[in-house]
């Protein structure tokens, strides 16, 4: 799975309040970045394989059982000059755990529920040799609004030269983005909605059609 870079809204300063604890040296470099690049880019990662319920998509559980169709266990790496390399919201220990579905959610409040869309599902025929067709489905609505986000970590760019050491210009940047984002998130604070089109293949195919 991999997903492009999305900008941030608001750049560094939607993310990072400068603290009035920070030392000088921390301050003239966040607002010299902040001047030349505010820009932040988020990229979802995973760091678990996504396990998926194809049948869960089509016709979501009405008995209670698990409706989940992807779940997807992921860290989100954020990108500036000044929080470096390793600045990451969850981890591969910690990761943001997304339970997808079609049907409609049972989050803990203060969320309510949501609902997703199964879409149009029909066949698409092939020529090729060895494959029928596939399952199309278009207009699919995935959700979640009963996750958990942890905390950001590894914030902050050693390579500016700081006169300050790792763990305590972690320590700063990281809270400072954790304060601002309000982070950790408690489940039920927090909403993920997938919106496309999907093709249910035979594996083969799809390896195929990716060469």
């Amino acid at each position: 799975m991999q997903a492009p870079p999305g900008k941030v809204p608001g750049g560094l300063l939607g993310i990072v309040n400068p603290a009035p604890n920070w030392p000088g040296p921390l301050w003239t470099a966040f607002w010299a970045i902040v001047g030349a690049v505010n820009d932040v880019s988020a990229t979802i990662e995973p760091v678990q394989a996504v396990q998926t319920n194809f049948g869960n998509a089509l016709f979501p559980p009405e008995d209670g059982s698990d409706p989940t169709v992807a779940r997807l266990a992921v860290r989100v790496h954020l990108q500036n000059p000044f929080l470096g390399g390793g600045c990451y919201i969850g981890s591969a220990q910690d990761p943001i755990v997304l339970k997808l579905q079609t049907g409609t959610t049972a989050p803990p409040p203060p969320n309510l529920p949501i609902s997703g869309n199964t879409g149009n599902a029909y066949t698409v025929w092939t020529d090729e040799p060895n494959y029928i067709g596939y399952l199309q489905v278009d207009g699919n609505t995935l959700v979640d609004n009963a996750f958990a986000v942890p905390k950001a970590g590894g914030c902050g760019n050693i390579a500016l030269g700081l006169p300050i050491i790792t763990q305590v210009l972690d320590a700063l940047v990281s809270g400072a983005v954790n304060l601002k984002v309000g982070l950790p998130a408690a489940a039920g604070t927090n909403t993920a909605i997938m919106n496309g089109n999907s093709s249910i293949a035979a594996s083969q195919y799809v390896l195929n059609s990716e060469q």
